[in-house]
């Protein structure tokens, strides 16, 4: 048994209750269209889509919600907005997505339009209207660099892409009340996406597509690649025709508007994103810690899926002729109520819990549209990150000069038998990136001469040696940090450590320094021989550090 194994098997996790997995049936009519089984307690509207009568009582709920949740009770109050938004000076977002749009040249046309027609009635919006629309506005005005030129910076574009449908979902309210008065404006933005930019520009779904390939192909999964495959083909035709609906000013049809609300692009993908809804939640069960980065990665293409999702639903509802706009509002409930599954479903990467190995390797920077798409689109509640990054981290030894923290490979004349490269101050630099996860806990990660060096991107954890708790460099098996303090830190383990009793030995102890003797000539006492400092669990005696920003 490895000197650390017998610890994992004391800490299994009995505190997660998996969701079920989902199962859906696609199709492309009314009465056998898609249907998703919920979790136990989950929202009927969706546990019985695709039955007989479902998109009736969708629609009817839709106007019920647009009844109770009406413009007016959606906005602020109108008294200390009205000096904030004066009839005569509309806000400067107007100025900058003016200017915005003008650099796009003829492909913004559609935008140019939506804005034209905003700017006209603004003086007749209410002031909660104007201020709903005007945070919506200084979105796009800051994003739409980004979605444009997707060719320079295609994660960037996504990012973006999510904090403008967020925005806009914000201010459509539950049914889009606030959208339908500014719908050539919100559709006109949903389809910037990749028109501008120096580089051969990208779509969305061409995006999208890559981060699937990607993830698919590293873990062998052909038949999820091949279903894949074909939704993104539906994905990229219907985002197509609605932009094209959109460059030349054109509504859709109440015939194509009946059309779309039983299929395309309403049912789309459903099966898809159940079925690796399906998959990640029985990864999720597992709490395994050699299948926690493939449950990161289908998360992360699971968001991604998502979010080109919700452009297609939220433009494709602003195109909805007057005659039927009530079929729009349909598609802002269902992406509402999916944001509210999903949100249930992704929402422990957020909520530190020790026994889950999954969130020891979740990085915001590594998976940065989930990230996005959690904070943004499903307001999942974010945690302190003042100390994410790369710094010194450096040691205050007695009598010793202050170094920053380092690492030496496995056998670098050491007596003692490491398994795992060992922390030191021999080989100092500023090269620990600090992974914050909330409640003052980190993964702490090594970022030394990185992608080429062996141990690029392992983490800081443990192991037993001679009854000592030496801290190591390792890739399987990182541990949360407890970092807290103000000018100076301390450093604490948490593995171990039971919230109900029961906790080991190791918890709460604190990282510290000692120093140990290194051989030089053989496994006798030599007077060559040399003091290397290392780094082991100590005793609560207040071991102290300090952070310093990497110049790297």
């Amino acid at each position: 048994m490895k000197p650390r194994d017998y610890k994992r098997a004391q800490i299994k996790s009995t505190s997660i209750t998996p969701l079920k997995s989902a199962e859906l049936i696609g199709s492309k009519n009314l009465k056998n269209a898609s249907t998703i089984q919920t979790e136990e307690g989950g929202d009927g509207i969706l546990t019985n889509e695709g039955s007989p009568g479902w998109i009736e009582n969708l629609l009817k709920e839709a106007g019920k919600e647009q009844d109770e949740y009406g413009v007016d009770k959606l906005q602020r109050d109108e008294s200390t907005l009205k000096d904030v938004y004066d009839d005569g000076n509309p806000p400067l977002a107007m100025t900058k997505l003016d200017d915005a749009f003008n650099k796009l040249g003829a492909d913004a046309n559609g935008a140019k339009t939506g804005l034209s027609g905003l700017r006209s009635k603004w003086s007749s919006l209410p002031y909660g209207d104007r201020n709903a629309l005007m945070i919506s506005m200084n979105v796009a005005a800051s994003q739409i660099e980004k979605i444009a030129n997707a060719g320079d910076d295609p994660v960037g574009a996504v990012r973006g892409a999510i904090n403008m449908v967020g925005a806009l979902a914000v201010a459509a309210g539950p049914t889009g009340q606030i959208v339908n008065v500014a719908l050539n404006f919100v559709s006109g933005l949903l389809s910037l996406f990749g028109i501008g930019g120096k580089k051969k520009q990208k779509t969305v779904g061409e995006i999208v597509r890559e981060q699937i390939d990607e993830a698919l192909e590293k873990y062998a999964d052909r038949s999820l690649m091949e279903e894949a495959e074909g939704i993104m083909e539906l994905f990229d035709s219907s985002k197509a025709y609605v932009d094209s609906l959109v460059k030349y000013n054109r509504k859709l049809t109440v015939n194509e508007a009946n059309m779309i609300a039983i299929s395309v692009p309403l049912w789309q993908g459903l099966k898809f994103m159940g079925k690796l809804s399906g998959i990640i939640r029985t990864l999720i069960k597992e709490n395994e810690i050699k299948t926690s980065r493939k449950l990161l990665k289908y998360i992360e293409v699971y968001t991604n899926v998502a979010i080109l999702k919700d452009m297609i639903l939220m433009e494709t509802a602003t195109l909805m002729p007057e005659e039927v706009k009530i079929h729009g509002a349909a598609m802002l409930v269902v992406q509402r109520k999916m944001r509210i599954k999903q949100k249930n479903w992704f929402k422990f990467l957020f909520e530190v819990d020790i026994s889950k190995p999954v969130i020891h390797y979740y990085d915001p920077d590594k998976y940065p549209i989930t990230d996005s798409y959690l904070t943004t689109m499903l307001k999942v509640p974010n945690y302190d990150r003042s100390l994410a990054g790369t710094w010194c981290i450096t040691p205050h030894i007695w009598k010793k000069p202050l170094t920053p923290l380092g690492w030496s490979r496995v056998g670098d004349n050491m007596r003692k038998p490491y398994d795992n490269p060992y922390l030191t101050v021999e080989n100092a630099g500023c090269f620990f990136k600090l992974i914050p996860h909330g409640k003052h806990l980190f993964t702490i990660q090594n970022n030394y001469d990185c992608p080429s060096n062996g141990y690029c991107g392992q983490y800081v954890s443990f192991n037993i040696i001679d009854g000592k708790a030496r801290a190591t460099i390792e890739d399987g098996d990182p541990t949360f940090w407890e970092i807290y303090g103000h000018q100076q830190k301390r450093i604490r383990n948490t593995w171990g450590c039971k919230p109900n009793g029961g906790s080991t030995k190791w918890c709460n102890l604190e990282l510290g320094p000692r120093t140990e003797i290194a051989k030089t000539k053989g496994w006798w006492m030599s007077a060559d021989d040399k003091r290397v400092t290392t780094f082991t669990l100590r005793s609560n005696v207040g071991y102290v550090w300090s952070l310093t920003k990497s110049p790297m």
